[in-house]
């Protein structure tokens, strides 16, 4: 019996005799063959030529797409391959390509996810998204619910870089219009999540003067003290930046307005500056005298 390789095949391996099954049989075993199984010869799962002679090939012709997600599921089975490490080429070099080209238009991603629905797979826990999926805001919002109603079951507001680089979703987190920055995705899919309530918050963003009061007002609600109390270590670092002091922060919120309220955070932080090198020199007071001891 003649093997070659064919990309037209037109009959099903009904048409073999045992002997021509056993020698497929030796044949599967061989170079990019491996891997074809029994199950497969059984139901005809590759082609004949019209002469009755096998035609092994990449480019399996399946008839039907329920034929073909039971292959997929066959061979990931008999390989020891979770569905959601199926990588193309492997498809590909499986034979697998024509099904996903007719049956699943060119998607490796959906025959995946239809072969495997109890796993409920999305196209980012597979080694690559399709092209442009993430240009749809909707397939962002989406992919972010997911990392932390379903995989993380984390709050968003404590979201960082590394929640979207270990789950299959760098690719999104480091768009050009993403930037690396939690913040925005999260915005996208929370929209009533402010910024400050992140654990960081970009340094590019620049607060309004409202929202700027509504976030001093919140962190000294959350702090229990008088907002003209609010500490350096409770503004974001990007505001700090902007208004370089705690009390033009304050001011540009419409907080300290009279010179009474600017001279108290001024007297306040003079008096929190000394108190902390003060405590800092009897530190190392302390210290120093523990070493000579020792």
């Amino acid at each position: 019996m003649q093997i070659r390789n064919s990309a037209r095949l037109e009959r099903k391996i009904a048409l073999l005799n045992a002997d021509a099954l056993e020698e497929l049989r030796k044949v599967r075993r061989l170079g990019e063959y491996a891997g074809m199984s029994d199950i497969f010869i059984a139901n005809g799962w590759f082609n004949v030529d019209a002469t009755g002679n096998i035609v092994l090939s990449r480019y399996v012709k399946w008839e039907a797409r329920e034929s073909a997600m039971e292959g997929l599921r066959v061979a990931t089975k008999e390989e020891g391959i979770a569905p959601r490490n199926i990588k193309r080429k492997w498809m590909e070099r499986n034979g697998f390509r024509s099904a996903i080209e007719r049956f699943f238009n060119g998607s490796f991603h959906e025959m995946v996810a239809a072969s495997f629905p109890e796993e409920n797979i999305q196209p980012w826990e597979l080694e690559k998204v399709p092209w442009g999926f993430f240009d749809d805001v909707e397939n962002r919002k989406k992919a972010t619910r997911w990392l932390f109603e379903v995989k993380l079951l984390k709050d968003p507001r404590e979201a960082d870089k590394k929640d979207f680089e270990n789950n299959g979703l760098s690719s999104l987190l480091y768009r050009h219009d993403i930037m690396g920055s939690p913040w925005r995705l999260v915005h996208e899919a929370y929209p009533e999540i402010r910024p400050w309530e992140m654990p960081r918050m970009p340094m590019d963003m620049r607060l309004s003067a409202e929202e700027t009061r509504e976030m001093v007002m919140m962190r000294a609600k959350d702090e229990g003290i008088d907002p003209l109390d609010l500490p350096k270590r409770c503004i974001p670092a990007s505001v700090i930046k902007e208004h370089r002091r705690v009390v033009n922060v304050l001011i540009f919120a419409g907080i300290a307005v009279t010179d009474e309220d600017i001279r108290y955070v001024n007297t306040r932080r003079s008096r929190n500056s000394a108190r902390s090198r003060a405590l800092k020199a009897a530190q190392r007071r302390s210290s120093e005298a523990a070493t000579k001891a020792a």
